[in-house]
């Protein structure tokens, strides 16, 4: 960090998706235009906002592309976005999160140092609605598999950069999907290319109550939409029970986390779902506290 800037040896095009979000998207383009690399482009896709977010864009005055289109979900905005870019990579940045100003400096750096890698993903500050942050340390990539198959482990796709011949060639995002597009995408990614990381926090992702991830009934179904192919892919018979269960454990854990402070009869429901999946306290110990904080009404 503090290094000077200097010409980016790659072409960064980056991909902002928006749904009614006009308070927090110019605080999103600021963190990008104040990137310490140059950015070749970037594009706002407008998944059909009801709000001023066109004039926020116009106001910006700084040659954004802007795309607007009938809402379809944030999977088919980011798509129309990669089909729009012209750089080599691409950047993705959700309309509520932002960036420190080195985080692309350090992705290409990262990129440079890991031969063939397709994408490189950064550590993430957590920040709640009421100002409280945490970091999100990433995962080196050689934890990533099998670890991927019960569990997101890119905090925020505001967090990845992806060559964009990368992207197309596997489809880039899955438009059925509401809840677990970016969870997808990795996966058939990590299978065919190697990662990058930066451990710095230099990605701030906001945690908003009322997103799809944030869902819990939602996200419980799309990981069953996902389980039998891309969660299973490889596996057979008692290896593939096992997963299973497991993969479902873990997801109707977060369920359980997502609905907490919320609906406590809903998030004990959900634990206890989660512990009849799988009840080994070696895999996720943290669901036993988490029934124990419920239970005791903590």
């Amino acid at each position: 960090m503090g290094k000077d800037p200097k010409p980016a040896p790659i072409r960064v095009s980056v991909v902002i998706p928006t749904y009614n979000r006009a308070a927090d998207l110019r605080r999103a383009l600021d963190s990008v235009s104040l990137q310490t690399v140059p950015i070749a482009e970037i594009i706002v896709v407008d998944d059909g906002s009801t709000d001023n977010t066109r004039d926020v864009v116009s106001q910006f005055g700084r040659g954004i592309v802007y795309l607007h289109q009938d809402n379809a979900g944030v999977a088919a905005a980011r798509n129309r976005g990669i089909g729009a870019a012209t750089g080599e990579w691409i950047a993705f940045l959700d309309s509520d999160d932002w960036w420190m100003p080195e985080k692309i400096q350090l992705q290409i750096e990262a990129l440079q140092r890991k031969k063939g890698a397709a994408l490189a993903y950064t550590s993430a500050w957590i920040i709640s609605n009421d100002g409280t942050r945490e970091i999100a340390q990433a995962a080196e990539p050689a934890q990533l598999w099998p670890a991927m198959r019960h569990s997101n482990m890119i905090t925020s796709t505001s967090c990845v950069m992806v060559r964009r011949e990368a992207l197309v060639a596997e489809g880039s995002f899955n438009e059925s999907l509401a809840v677990g597009e970016d969870w997808d995408l990795w996966i058939r990614l990590a299978q065919k290319y190697p990662f990058a990381v930066v451990s710095e926090p230099v990605t701030a992702y906001m945690i908003t109550p009322n997103s799809l991830s944030q869902d819990p009934e939602r996200t419980i179904a799309d990981t069953e939409r996902m389980l039998e192919g891309r969660l299973l892919c490889g596996l057979q018979g008692s290896a593939r029970l096992i997963w299973r269960r497991r993969i479902r454990a873990a997801q109707i854990f977060r369920a359980a986390m997502n609905a907490r402070g919320v609906d406590r009869a809903f998030e004990l429901r959900l634990l206890l779902r989660s512990l009849a999946q799988w009840p080994s306290p070696f895999f996720f110990f943290r669901r036993w506290k988490a029934l124990a904080h419920c239970l005791l009404g903590r």
